[in-house]
């Protein structure tokens, strides 16, 4: 039962952080029409390697859960439960819609810090 409501809290989570990225993205390209431009560089300041870009997988990131999770035995009822709704975005090695990359970098970041070793 407690898996469960940690997966429904998880869901709610990812629902606002998408609407919150999306409110993002709409407001930064309303914001950028009235800019002038500039050459910055395209990944933001601070992002280093730790810049995902595109190539976001369900697979990808059940991949991460399998090898790493166990270092993290806490957090994989809610990695399960983002993989699970993440998956009406995508399928298999199908890439996640843009939209979700900060989303799973964030929640997979314990992750990442694993692979990265």
């Amino acid at each position: 039962m407690r898996e469960l409501e940690t997966a429904r809290q998880a869901i709610r989570v990812a629902s606002r952080e998408t609407e919150a990225a999306r409110l993002a993205t709409e407001l930064a390209g309303g914001a950028l029409a009235h800019e002038q431009p500039r050459n910055e560089p395209s990944t933001p300041p601070g992002s280093g390697e730790r810049n995902t870009g595109p190539g976001w997988s369900i697979e990808r990131c059940s991949k991460l859960v399998k090898q790493f999770g166990g270092e993290h035995p806490d957090r994989l009822a809610e990695w399960e439960a983002y993989l699970f709704f993440l998956g009406d975005y995508a399928s298999g090695d199908e890439p996640l819609p843009p939209i979700f990359d900060a989303l799973v970098a964030d929640v997979f970041e314990p992750l990442l810090d694993g692979a990265n070793e």
